[in-house]
């Protein structure tokens, strides 16, 4: 994309510089080209010809020119946004990491519960081993 529409750039600002020179040579009569061209056209003509020659020219150039600043900016975008990803991407990581240093510190400091201690098999809270009844729901363990 962007070698093909600078080449398209270069070769519109080349092409605009031809015409506007040629029509600059119309316009003052120095050109072999024109003494072929009086036998048809007169003189007038010729300049005015001349002038709208140099006009296009300008435009095309001015088109080239465009062009070509459009395409550097779109590279310098494209650099941009590529160095953002990277650095969003690392950031994204080390908050993950953080993250999970976090879940693993809070897993061990959190309260650690005795294998045999027993849990209610009606409410899920934890009741002593030799309790015969929750304490949470009052229901009987056997």
């Amino acid at each position: 994309m962007t070698r093909k529409s600078r080449t398209r750039g270069g070769t519109l600002l080349i092409l605009g510089l031809i015409i506007v020179l040629f029509g600059l040579l119309l316009t003052l009569q120095q050109a072999t080209l024109v003494s072929y061209l009086k036998a048809f056209l007169s003189i007038e003509f010729i300049e005015v010809m001349g002038v709208l020659l140099q006009l296009v020219g300008v435009f095309i150039i001015v088109a080239g020119l465009t062009s070509l600043v459009r395409d550097i900016i779109a590279i310098q975008l494209e650099n941009e946004m590529r160095s953002s990803y990277e650095i969003l991407s690392r950031v994204d990581r080390k908050i993950s990491d953080m993250n999970d240093m976090m879940a693993s510190q809070r897993l061990s400091a959190a309260p650690q519960t005795p294998q045999t201690a027993r849990v209610c098999k009606f409410c899920g809270a934890p009741i002593a081993d030799k309790a015969l009844f929750c304490p949470n729901c009052g229901r009987s363990q056997d």
